[in-house]
């Protein structure tokens, strides 16, 4: 409370940007910390942070442009307590995402291999997972997808 008192009182585009820099991050960490299985490397953290944070800014400046319209714009009042929203909901979202098509992959990898082995291209290969995943990102974000009820690739792999 004292942090944000002081935050909000200063008014300063800076420190408003480095408290979402330290969000973003933290947020970023819970992500890779919630799933089974990593990626190696900072590909774990940073499709995560990505993600996430394209997400959650897009939408917290169109509703910070268009519909509060504070002045000026990057009120830390407004916009903080507006970006960790956002970030808890994509956080939710890209972490399940993350965590069933790392998992999905991981269970059906003879299915994905074999496709790959029969000539298609890695991204048709890895379609069904990713729609799946994609579903997740959504729920999390709200819009109210329901997630498929298939738990196998699909067969025809359209």
């Amino acid at each position: 409370g004292l942090v944000l008192k002081a935050l909000f009182a200063h008014q300063s585009p800076w420190l408003t940007l480095a408290v979402v820099i330290v969000m973003v991050g933290f947020a970023g960490y819970e992500i890779m910390s919630r799933q089974e299985r990593k990626l190696t490397g900072l590909w774990s953290y940073g499709i995560g942070v990505t993600t996430m944070t394209f997400a959650a800014v897009s939408v917290t400046v169109l509703a910070l442009s268009t519909q509060l319209r504070p002045d000026p714009w990057w009120d830390a009042r407004y916009a903080i307590p507006l970006l960790g929203m956002m970030l808890g909901n994509a956080m939710t979202g890209i972490s399940l995402g993350l965590n069933n098509l790392l998992s999905a992959v991981t269970r059906d990898r003879w299915a994905v291999e074999a496709q790959i082995a029969l000539g298609y291209p890695r991204h048709v290969a890895m379609r069904p997972f990713i729609r799946r995943a994609l579903d997740q990102f959504h729920v999390g974000l709200g819009f109210g997808v329901p997630a498929r009820n298939d738990d196998r690739p699909n067969p025809g792999w359209a």
